[in-house]
């Protein structure tokens, strides 16, 4: 860029010589038109004007120099000998050859000037060039602050989100609504992420099983998603991963995938969630993006991962504590006092929505005498194994509420069933019951079971004149020699 402003600056004083010597020349040739028609014998005073003419080359021959080079200078030397000896030729005036030394002194002194100017701008240069490479390594380190800066800024907002995360996962107590916090926030603050996975470890199966779930794409995932190859890699390691490239990477392969979705991410990074030395799941993150994360990522999320770690063991002890205050220590099914609550909720529900549901009573037929005869740990038995019959046959529905009544009688609700339906139900568990054989003290025990059916609205509508109904119709079914169904009507 200098070098051009340089040379810019040089043809604009040649042209200006040029331009000079232009005007000089016709000036001369104007007013002293004889100088080209006659110059035998001219007075001193053209002669003068004539060795005037010539004397402007001199200063012309040393700007040619300074202004065009050595191809300038050359040149008008040559030009202006050329045009001495024309008129010495031409016109026998012998003194002008003595201009032709005066040319060459000229020459001289402008080709030294040529060489000095020449030195001291390649010095300019030199420097120009230093200040441009301090200039550039001055603007590379303001650069690289600026990156730093912002890559400090980052963390800084990073690390200000893992407090809020901290906050709210310290005040979260419910395992679902836990495990959607940590999705999304992972999925937030380590960014970079197409979609996050949040794995639960079932200590009984000692299986992963999919807990928390967050996505950008519109396609979802199927439901009861496994893990994959990562999951089961992180639980033997105990350890973070980092994937960079899932097609390159030399300890997973992309065929070994169980769902094909999971080929279409290219960089992966996942951690165990670890409490007190025990692994309680993963949490993944996964980019379509190759290289998407770094290890500061992982850092990030192993954070975020301990976090939640102990966010979902306080979550899982509050609700193992809420189920402990709910449900019967011995079978497993809920407590009267909850099934009341939850009937409270359905009667209204049903009345809102003008719905129907159903009750079953079931009580044990001769349970006391069973009881007397292999003692409370057989009689423990039988209402573990009853309890497993009914549960079983109730359903997995959410709406279906199965609880231990009261020592051997047990209520179940149905909900969305109508009286005919329920009364079928009853009668698959009576003889589901009546045809099963319980060991006991290695006797082979039978049991039978009363049922008693309501229905709503048929038969009440609220929730003791339900429960009342059915514990008629129980009662109703044992006076009329147990081990069978007494509904209202049919």
């Amino acid at each position: 860029m200098y070098r051009q402003e340089f040379l810019k600056i040089r043809f604009l004083i040649g042209l200006g010589a040029a331009l000079v010597f232009m005007l000089v020349s016709f000036l001369i040739f104007t007013f002293a038109p004889f100088v080209s028609l006659n110059l035998i014998g001219p007075s001193t005073f053209h002669r003068n004007l004539v060795s005037a003419y010539f004397s402007f080359f001199v200063p012309l021959n040393i700007i040619s120099w300074l202004s065009l080079g050595p191809a300038g200078g050359i040149a008008v030397f040559l030009f202006s000998c050329l045009l001495v000896l024309f008129f010495v030729l031409h016109y026998g005036i012998l003194y002008y050859n003595l201009y032709i030394f005066l040319f060459w002194a000229a020459t001289a002194i402008g080709y030294r000037f040529f060489l000095r100017e020449k030195k001291l701008r390649n010095q300019c240069m030199a420097r120009l060039e230093t200040f441009e490479a301090q200039k550039n390594v001055i603007i590379t380190g303001m650069s690289e602050k600026e990156t730093e800066t912002e890559v400090a800024e980052k963390r800084v907002q990073r690390y200000a989100a893992l407090k809020d995360i901290t906050e709210r996962l310290d005040s979260a107590l419910d395992l679902d609504k836990t495990a959607a916090l940590i999705v999304k926030e992972a999925f937030t603050i380590v960014g970079k992420s197409n979609r996050a996975f949040l794995f639960i470890l079932n200590e009984n199966l000692q299986e992963l099983g999919l807990l928390g779930y967050k996505s950008d794409r519109l396609r979802g995932i199927q439901s009861g998603k496994k893990p994959e190859i990562f999951e089961s890699w992180i639980l033997k390691q105990r350890r973070p991963l980092i994937i960079e490239d899932l097609d390159n990477d030399f300890r997973f392969s992309v065929k070994a995938l169980t769902d094909p979705q999971d080929a279409e991410f290219k960089s992966v990074i996942a951690s165990p969630l670890i409490s007190q030395q025990k692994v309680l799941g993963v949490i993944r993150l996964d980019s379509l993006n190759k290289t998407a994360y770094t290890q500061d990522d992982l850092r990030l999320l192993n954070i975020i991962a301990s976090l939640s770690a102990a966010a979902i063991e306080n979550s899982v002890l509050y609700r193992e504590t809420n189920e402990l205050a709910i449900k019967d220590g011995l079978t497993g099914l809920y407590v009267q006092r909850y099934f009341k609550e939850k009937l409270e909720e359905e009667v209204k529900n049903a009345a809102f929505k003008r719905g129907s549901f159903s009750l079953l009573m079931v009580d044990l037929d001769h349970f006391k005498e069973a009881n007397d005869k292999y003692g409370h740990a057989g009689g423990d038995i039988i209402l573990v194994k009853i309890a497993e019959i009914l549960r079983a046959s109730a359903g997995i529905e959410s709406h279906n509420i199965v609880s231990r009544y009261g020592g051997e009688e047990f209520t179940i609700f149905l909900g969305d069933t109508g009286k005919k339906e329920a009364v079928g139900l009853a009668e698959n568990i009576r003889r589901k019951i009546e045809s099963r054989t319980l060991v006991i003290r290695r006797h082979e025990v039978k049991i039978t079971v009363s049922i008693g059916v309501s229905s709503f609205p048929q038969d009440g509508h609220l929730a003791e004149d339900l429960l009342k109904k059915a514990d008629e119709n129980l009662y109703t079914a044992k006076g009329e020699g147990r081990n069978r169904v007494c509904p209202s009507t049919i």
